[in-house]
């Protein structure tokens, strides 16, 4: 029995045609569960078939399959196609998300997607290419009762139904450029991104977390009291000095981007003490100053 070869994506309602020859007429006689074969015409000895993969989830032992055609007058005389199931996949780089962006990849089994970390800061932003046959659409599924904090281009929304469209054989690359929309950041948790195979195949999913600055402290114009108070800001800690009178304060305003600015006042009643203060690894170390006359 000769063998033949033809090949098709593996997605669901891919299409091949082939052309067996025999005087007798030909009928298949056997062939895989995920493939179905359909005479479409006859041109004399000519019988052309379609050859259609009818669920690209199910298993394909090999990535492969033979469809046995036979004589319709004499079974015994066959002949074999190889049918061999190639992937249509979405392909993702991460090599352009930016260097303050981190990109941890997921697990071989699939059971932990990839995740990218966006730093939230001014203008900050991260592009992710994706590499398919007919393009990608972009999903995004948000926590419930979470804000939708992510814009992106280089892409349309996925719609709620996809639709496979038919392929155009060319590989299509696309840079799509994900920004945290700093108005809805209050709140923001790590979000779900679906690449959308229009073509039809296996969609491809990953994470994307918000990743917060540390607040930077200030002090606001004007608010100290004696004016001989200060505060002065350290990578590692900060010094704010009171003096002991009566009244003595100061304001400080705390600013990261995505959280909402926090004003508090320190206060520095007289005969009272105030301790060395920390808030995660920044440290705030408070001096008291006696009033000299």
């Amino acid at each position: 029995m000769d063998k033949l070869e033809a090949s098709l994506y593996r997605i669901t309602g891919s299409t091949t045609r082939v052309y067996i020859n025999c005087p007798d007429g030909v009928e298949p006689a056997e062939h895989p569960d995920w493939l179905d074969v359909t005479p479409a015409s006859v041109d004399g000895a000519s019988t052309l078939f379609l050859l259609t993969l009818n669920n690209r989830d199910l298993p394909v032992d090999g990535n492969q399959g033979t469809v046995v055609f036979c004589n319709k007058k004499k079974n015994e005389l066959q002949t074999g196609i190889t049918v061999n199931i190639m992937d249509a996949p979405v392909k993702t780089d991460y090599t352009a998300v930016g260097s303050d962006n981190t990109y941890t990849p997921g697990t071989s089994d699939g059971t932990t997607p990839d995740d990218l970390a966006i730093r939230i800061k001014e203008n900050s932003s991260a592009t992710v290419k994706a590499s398919s046959i007919d393009g990608v659409e972009v999903k995004i599924d948000y926590p419930e009762g979470t804000p939708e904090w992510l814009s992106f281009t280089g892409a349309t929304a996925a719609a709620a139904t996809a639709v496979a469209t038919k392929a155009t054989a060319s590989l299509r690359t696309q840079d799509i450029t994900f920004k945290p929309i700093e108005r809805s950041m209050g709140g923001a948790q790590k979000a779900t991104v679906t690449l959308v195979n229009i073509i039809g195949g296996k969609n491809y999913s990953f994470t994307v977390t918000p990743v917060y600055a540390t607040p930077v402290l200030s002090v606001i114009s004007t608010s100290a009291k004696p004016a001989q108070n200060t505060f002065v800001a350290g990578d590692d800690a900060s010094t704010l000095t009171l003096y002991r009178v009566s009244g003595s304060t100061i304001q400080l305003k705390a600013t990261a981007t995505g959280r909402r600015n926090r004003q508090r006042r320190r206060h520095l009643p007289d005969g009272k003490h105030l301790h060395r203060h920390t808030r995660r690894r920044r440290h705030l170390r408070i001096v008291q100053h006696r009033q000299q006359v």
